[in-house]
Parts: C-alpha cells; structure tokens; sequence
C-alpha cells in the first residue's frame, strides 16, 4: 500500500521542493548578485531536467509530480518575468501579458491531460493533432532546444540590465537574437497549445454531457 506521505517524498517531488526553495532565495537577490542568482536559478532548472527521468526510473509517477513540475516551471518563470518587467517599466504590460499566457497555456495542457489520459501521468504525451505541439512535446531535442533557449533569453534581458555593454559585442549580439527567436517560438507553442488543451476539455465536456443526458433519458424511461 502507498500512502500520501509517501508520494509525497517521492525522488521527483522532493527535487521540485528543492527547485522551489533555489527559485526563492534566488529572487531574494535577484537585485544585488545577478551572478548567484543565475546560479541558483540554473540549479532549479537543470533538477527539471533530472525530475522526471528521477520518477521514471523509481517507478514514482504521479499525478502530484506532473502538477508540481509544472507549477514550479511556471512560478519561476513568473518570478523572472515579474523581475524583468521592474527593470524594463516601459515594457511591464508586455511581461504581464506573457506570465498569463505562459501560465494559463500549461495549466490548461496538465488539466486537460489529467481528463482525458487519466492512466498517464506525463502532460506531454498526449497525442497532440497539431503539428508544432507534437515535434515539441515527443522530440526531446526540440523540447530541450525550446526550454534552454527560452530560458537563456530571459536571463540574457536581465543580465542586460546590469551590463548594457554587452549589447555592444557582436557575437553576443548574435546569439542574443538567436534565442529572442527561440522565445518567440515558445510564446507560438503555448497558443496554440490554449487551442489544443481547451478542444481536448471540450471533447470532454461533450462526451460527459451526452453521457448525462442518456442517463436522464433512460431514468425518465423507467
């Protein structure tokens, strides 16, 4: 017999607490060491890397897991985001906009993944019908590419922040636009993925409805 505990001390969730705890102390600096604070939060980025081969490799999956990996992606994404949008204000709407989509996209893919694959604890194995969602979620080196370049993107306007003169070097500035593309590809997956997770939830709906409805037909019968 498992128990709460134990799924809660699962390998994979006990990683995500520590990501959540590097996350926090690295916006407690965010402002007066950009250095530690791209370590600390490369450290909860890299422990996503490592949680969820950790669950599959201790037979440890769970539904917990999947929405605790997900909550922690975004709430650190969130938090970058929100720092970002107080070092560039002329652009803070701009930062709103993309902490809701980010936020509200993946909800909606775990959400929609718990009704429609329930024996599958993976959000991203969900038999996507677009064609950009599937190369994203079942080409581990697409997804990699994706997550990483996104990720240093965001770090690279904060690190701008602090040293404007890198915008000077060429080949900075190379690979600065380099995963600006890769960002906006990202922003690109998470709208259509709004579209592909709430047609799953509606096909949902539709199928418990009609369900509903024959079942008050046949009691009306009786």
């Amino acid at each position: 017999m498992v128990t709460p505990t134990q799924v809660l001390c699962y390998y994979a969730n006990i990683m995500d607490y520590f990501r959540v705890i590097a996350s926090m102390y690295a916006f407690y600096i965010s402002k007066t060491d950009p250095i530690l604070f791209v370590i600390c939060y490369f450290i909860s980025f890299i422990l996503d890397a490592f949680d969820g081969m950790a669950a599959r490799a201790a037979h440890q999956t769970s539904k917990l897991g999947a929405t605790l990996d997900m909550v922690t992606d975004r709430i650190s994404t969130a938090g970058l985001l929100a720092v970002l949008s107080g070092f560039y204000p002329d652009h803070s709407t701009i930062f709103v906009y993309l902490i809701m989509l980010d936020v509200g996209s993946h909800w909606l893919q775990t959400h929609s993944g718990f009704l429609v694959n329930v024996k599958n604890d993976n959000h991203k194995n969900l038999g996507e019908k677009f064609f950009l969602l599937k190369l994203y979620y079942t080409n581990r080196n697409v997804l990699g590419i994706v997550c990483l370049g996104a990720e240093v993107f965001l770090l690279l306007l904060y690190f701008n922040h602090f040293y404007p003169k890198l915008m000077e070097n060429q080949y900075y500035l190379y690979f600065y636009y380099v995963n600006f593309a890769i960002y906006a590809f990202k922003q690109l997956i998470s709208i259509i993925q709004i579209f592909g997770a709430s047609s799953r939830i509606a096909v949902w709906d539709a199928k418990e409805a009609t369900e509903k409805l024959k079942a008050e037909e046949k009691e009306k019968t009786k």
